[in-house]
Order: structure tokens, then sequence, then C-alpha cells
């Protein structure tokens, strides 16, 4: 399959997936589903995530230009703008990036489309801040990831700083029977795995959404803390830093942040 065709696959995955429950896919552990929650859960999440971060690469986010990667419709945009003096946002769904600009009309918010594995219409040091949170564990090949790495390499400014999300190449169980059941069954074990975990009294939906289109970009093939570390020194970064995201299972995902020197 070309880099078109890829691409091409990415996007009507995820703008099918957009269409049909655009909260659902985005952000699936939300209990209320109603717009305005998921937005405000969202903005508390920005400040949440990137704290540390901040305080760890002395990033003044006031008065700077940021980017995030696989924004979807912008969910931790409420949060971003609030901080940065302008938030972009890219992702491969044009359904996602059109929702996105319509529920978050701003001169100091820009979404654009992309490929899915490139920044090719973004100018060289750009940004201040590269962040990316839920995406790149959505993009079927290891090599797109590596891309999206140097991009980020290329789009920040000198001594701009980046946070990146990763999901591990340690499977779980969960995800590893989901992932080989044939397809007509999927639905009927997502139904039998919100049973087990009583979820229905926890107010989300019993029957979750139908997952639309290939697998393999909704769950990518996962990658090492030690490779994506390496990579990183390889590209120049410095102050390269390995961070486990304490929100999910251990060892299942992965903050890295670090700093263009």
């Amino acid at each position: 399959m070309t880099k078109a065709q890829q691409s091409l696959r990415m996007k009507h995955d995820w703008d099918a997936r957009a269409t049909e429950d655009v909260i659902y896919f985005t952000s699936p552990k939300m209990e209320r589903r109603e717009i305005q929650e998921y937005f405000k859960h969202g903005r508390k999440q920005a400040y949440t995530f990137t704290r540390d971060t901040f305080q760890k690469l002395s990033l003044e986010p006031a008065g700077k230009r940021m980017l995030d990667i696989g924004c979807g419709i912008g969910r931790l945009f409420p949060g971003f703008i609030e901080m940065f003096a302008e938030v972009w946002g890219v992702d491969v769904s044009e359904e996602m990036i059109n929702q996105g600009a319509k529920l978050q009309a701003s001169p100091n918010v820009r979404f654009i489309r992309n490929s899915g594995y490139d920044l090719a219409d973004i100018p060289d040091s750009h940004f201040d801040f590269v962040f990316s949170y839920n995406a790149l564990q959505s993009v079927p090949k290891k090599w797109m990831v590596f891309s999206y790495l140097a991009e980020t390499y290329r789009v920040l400014k000198p001594s701009g700083a980046f946070q990146l999300h990763f999901m591990t190449n340690k499977v779980s169980l969960k995800s590893y029977i989901y992932q080989h059941l044939p397809r007509p069954f999927r639905r009927t074990a997502q139904i039998m795995y919100r049973f087990l975990l009583l979820h229905p009294l926890r107010g989300l939906p019993l029957q979750p959404p139908h997952i639309p289109g290939d697998m393999a970009t909704f769950f990518g093939p996962g990658i090492s803390p030690a490779v994506v570390e390496r990579e990183l020194v390889q590209l120049g970064f410095i102050e390269v830093e390995v961070l486990p995201d304490k929100a999910y299972l251990k060892g299942m995902k992965f903050w890295v942040i670090g700093r263009r020197p």
C-alpha cells in the first residue's frame, strides 16, 4: 500500500468514526456524553497533562504558539487556548477538522488536515511546543511514528519543547483478544466486557458503537519506550525523558518529553 493509499484509508476510517460518535471515539472513558462536559473535561486534562512538563522543561506558555498532533475536534483546546497565544491542530480526518473549526471558532485557533504521517503544510521552526495525546497509537505503521518524530524536530523552534504520548508494544490481554476476534464477534465482546465491569451503572451506554474501519487505524502496532527515546536522541533532541502515564495500567502507555537544542 502506497503512502497516499495509507493516508486515504486513515482519513476514511476516522471520518466514519467522527460521523458516528465523535465523543466516544476521541474520549471513550467519559461517563457523560454531552459536548459541554466533553470540552470541560478536555480543558482540565490540558492543564493536568502539561503541568509537570512545563516545570521540568522550564516552559512558560504565555504568548507562545503550540501544535497538537492528532487533535480530533480539539478536545483539549479550551485549556490550551488559555495558556498559549496560538493553538494549532492537525488531524488526518477532514470530518474531525470541520467539526472542530465549527465548535471552536477563534482567531487564535487553527485546524489543519494532514496526511496522517507528516506536517508538510507547516513551516520550519514555527512552534514553541508540540503536543500529542492518544493519537500516535492510532497510526498503523511504525514508520509513521518515526516520521512524526522527525517532523516534530523540524517544526519546533530552537529551545522549543515537546510532549508526546505513546502506547507500548506490551499489548494487554483484553486488546490482544479483541484484535484477534473475527469482526462479527467484536460487538458481542464489547457488550460482555461492559457487563463484567458494571459500566451501565456508571452512566455509560450498554452497547458501545461499532468501530468503523480497519482496526489497524484504531490500535496501532505500539512501540517500546527505549526505541522512542533512542530515535529522539538520534534526531538531536536534548533533555529527553520517558514518563509513565499513570492513568492507564502499568506499562500500557507512556509520555516522552524533551527539547530541541
